[in-house]
Order: structure tokens, then sequence, then C-alpha cells
């Protein structure tokens, strides 16, 4: 015990002050990601305004906009921005999007294929 503390309460607390800072992205804004987006914000772990999505077009973002998250239509935005990033699309666009996205990865990033 430390400072009145346990040990896995610090760690606890250390662990969801990280996840208030993490930055999340979707390459990707249909159904699945949108899903996974609204759980993390009903989970309460994830503010809206640590959520980016980027899609080529309006239709999706929407979705995202009414939870409050931030959107784009630029891939790169989404690897600049977050360093945990859903990559959401439909697998024949996936290739040219790793192409596209390829020179902005980082060690720092994750990178999860839904």
């Amino acid at each position: 015990v430390h400072g009145g503390r346990s040990g896995s309460e610090a760690s606890r607390r250390a662990m969801e002050a990280s996840l208030r800072e993490l930055r999340v992205g979707f390459i990707g804004a249909g159904r699945m990601a949108s899903a996974v987006a609204r759980a993390m914000l009903l989970a309460g772990e994830i503010q809206a305004v640590n959520i980016l999505a980027s899609a080529p077009s309006s239709r999706n973002l929407d979705k995202f906009q009414t939870f409050a998250c931030r959107t784009t239509h630029c891939n790169l935005e989404v690897l600049e921005k977050c360093s945990f990033v859903f990559l959401a699309t439909k697998p024949h666009i996936l290739p040219a999007v790793l192409r596209e996205i390829s020179p902005a990865v980082t060690a720092d990033h994750i990178l999860v294929s839904m």
C-alpha cells in the first residue's frame, strides 16, 4: 500500500487517465466503425473529441458527427492525430489504403484491421 492506495488501484487510475487521453482513429466510417465508436463512447472511457473518422464521402461521416466526433476526408490526418487506428474499410479497398498510409505509420501507432 502506497499513500493509502493499493498498487492495483494506482495502476487502474493510471490506465483510466491514459485512456482519457487516447486518440482513436477510424479509416472508414461505415456501420462497423460507427458501432465500435458508439460502444467506446457509451463505455465512457473515450471522449468524442478524441475520436477522428475518415471516409471519402460525407454520407458515412454523418453518424460520427451525430456522436460529436471529429471527421475528415483525409486518411493521413487520422494517422497524424491518432495513435490507435482502426482500419474499417471494405476488404477490396484496404490494399490501396495501406499503400496510402504506410509512409505515415510509426512505431507509436497501433493499427487494428476490422
